[in-house]
């Protein structure tokens, strides 16, 4: 009788764990903009630049092409030496969290990247079919010099 009793309780138990975890209830996407921007600016820079399959341009050092991100909405790309000389590019971006999609207005142009955040804090995009761009980007944080 205790055996049974001890039974019927393991399975209700095992039951119970088993729909609280998988009781209908609807997970939150990741908001990724704290990683994209954090409270005021964030630089990223391009370890790798990718068109199709072919990687044409890697980074290992400071010089690499930067993707700087303000909370406000602000985006600014280029290298050190174009940000030293106020020669860099400037836009503004779009982070739908809710798809993984980054878009980036910049000189009259739509930047339309599918993104994804590694586990080691790199972010990849990838161009969709409706972006005017066709480099995709493997982003590191900007690296000590």
């Amino acid at each position: 009788m205790k055996r049974n009793l001890f039974f019927k309780l393991l399975v209700f138990c095992f039951a119970l764990n088993l729909l609280s975890c998988s009781g209908g209830i609807k997970t939150e996407k990741i908001d990724y903009t704290y990683t994209f921007c954090e409270r005021s600016s964030k630089v990223w820079m391009a370890k790798l630049v990718g068109l199709g399959d072919n990687v044409i341009e890697e980074s290992s050092s400071i010089e690499g092409t930067l993707f700087i991100f303000y909370a406000s909405g602000k985006f600014v790309f280029g290298d050190l030496k174009a940000l030293a000389n106020n020669n860099y590019q400037s836009g503004t971006y779009k982070l739908d969290n809710e798809n993984d999609n980054l878009q980036i207005q910049i000189n009259g142009k739509k930047w339309d990247f599918n993104f994804e955040v590694s586990s080691n804090m790199e972010i990849i995009l990838r161009p969709t079919t409706d972006s005017e761009t066709n480099y995709s980007y493997l982003l590191i944080p900007f690296p000590e010099p």
